[in-house]
């Protein structure tokens, strides 16, 4: 997970966190976690492998890459001192598993972050990204918006809070 810098004024990252998918040699693909659109990957997309449960998984702004394309993420939770996972490129059929079981969090993204190689290792080193591990938290779309501050600064208060949260606290 990278949190960006209080610095880092690329209004594509300014105050997000990236998750990072894929890191290698070639360089890496990520994902902003803290922009959810509000909609849903239905209010975007249709066709007719599209289901009801499909059409309700939430849509983010995934990046300055490629934004008109959607990606479909799956993400694993951390649990049990197993470190949250994410998976790409699967099919629709697998997707929709993941759905029906509920052992993962689907999240659509319009585009995604990307280094080519080295890049992401020279901003690290310039200071534009702070380098953390990813909370649960984050794939909540109520929550993710607000957890850049709490992953820059370090302060981990807030998490024993969490499960205390309402469902709609715009009900309140």
């Amino acid at each position: 997970m990278l949190a960006a810098s209080p610095e880092l004024i690329d209004p594509n990252f300014h105050q997000s966190l990236v998750y990072i998918v894929d890191h290698n040699e070639e360089g890496a693909l990520g994902l902003v976690m803290t922009r959810p659109t509000g909609n849903s990957l239905g209010a975007q997309a249709s066709g007719p492998e599209m289901s009801e449960r499909l059409a309700g998984v939430p849509l983010y702004h995934g990046g300055p890459v490629q934004p008109g394309n959607i990606l479909l993420a799956v993400f694993i939770p951390a649990a049990a001192g197993r470190p949250m996972t994410c998976e790409v490129g699967l099919g629709v059929d697998q997707v929709e598993a993941h759905l029906a079981a509920g052992t993962a969090v689907v999240i659509a993204f319009s585009g995604y972050a990307g280094w080519s190689s080295g890049q992401l290792e020279q901003e690290v080193r310039e200071g534009a990204w702070k380098v953390s591990n990813p909370e649960n938290a984050l794939l909540d779309a109520r929550l993710a918006p607000g957890m850049w501050t709490f992953f820059i600064s370090g302060d981990r208060r807030w998490r024993p809070l969490i499960p205390h949260l309402p469902d709609h606290p715009e009900w309140n």
